[in-house]
């Protein structure tokens, strides 16, 4: 999965054992890697990069970006037709001092989470320019400094979840602040509102998290009497209601 692009603009690296980050005036030598994520069936929760710094100068640094444009071939690719630099690179972190002999690991979870194809391309550079760093590439012969993307993931629920428990409401400054207690297997809740206690609807799905339960609404009118209840949810299904609370704001 890593290719590199350097001074020579039409060669190839593929198949070098070592990549050379140097950002140098016009000559600037990137890294680009594309990763395929297998499909799972339970969800991924963290995604890292882990690379392998056989040598680094005093000072060097490395960056790294998400790249939309995965249309490049990593045994094709080149200095002339790396993919263009774009505001919708993703900025995935720098890693500072740089210590030689050591692994480094960016956080790549934000990025993998705004894609929907399981195709991920990156572009490794220095932000501090003219200090080459160099990493392990695939072609390396010693397989414990490849480059390897790690991730973890969260067993799929196998049914609802719990009711949300111990809903309470208070009006403060023309608004509405609901919390409740977290409900086991819940992802996110739904709060429904109602103005007769009878007929309910949703004002807001994917409120709250596991460890964070609450919402505030603020489109209510002054004087008007609401009911409300939550709903917990996940991909199994939904909760019954929690208990009802009612408040005039």
């Amino acid at each position: 999965m890593d290719n590199i692009t350097a001074a020579n603009a039409d060669t190839n690296y593929s198949t070098a054992a070592t990549m050379e980050i140097k950002g140098d005036g016009t000559k600037r030598r990137a890294g680009y890697y594309k990763v395929n994520l297998p499909a799972l069936s339970d969800r991924i929760d963290t995604v890292q990069l882990k690379l392998y710094v056989t040598s680094a100068g005093a000072g060097g640094d490395l960056q790294l970006h998400g790249l939309l444009d995965d249309s490049w071939v990593p045994t094709t690719i080149t200095a002339n037709n790396q993919p263009e630099r774009a505001r919708t690179d993703a900025a995935l972190g720098v890693i500072s001092p740089i210590t030689a002999g050591s692994f480094v690991t960016f956080d790549i979870t934000p990025f993998y989470k705004s894609q929907s194809d399981g195709v991920l391309s990156f572009r490794l550079t220095n932000k501090t320019g003219g200090i080459a760093v160099k990493v392990a590439g695939l072609e390396g012969t010693t397989d414990t400094r490849d480059p390897v993307v790690i991730y973890t993931t969260i067993s799929n629920p196998t049914a609802v979840p719990a009711a949300p428990a111990s809903l309470t409401a208070a009006a403060v400054g023309g608004k509405v602040n609901l919390s409740w207690n977290a409900s086991a297997a819940a992802d996110s809740y739904k709060v429904l509102r109602s103005t007769n206690g009878t007929t309910y609807n949703v004002i807001i799905t994917g409120a709250g998290t596991t460890t964070s339960n609450g919402y505030t609404d603020t489109s209510v009118v002054s004087g008007t009497t609401y009911y409300y209840k939550v709903v917990a949810s996940n991909t199994v299904g939904d909760s019954t209601a929690s208990n009802v609370v009612t408040i005039v704001s």
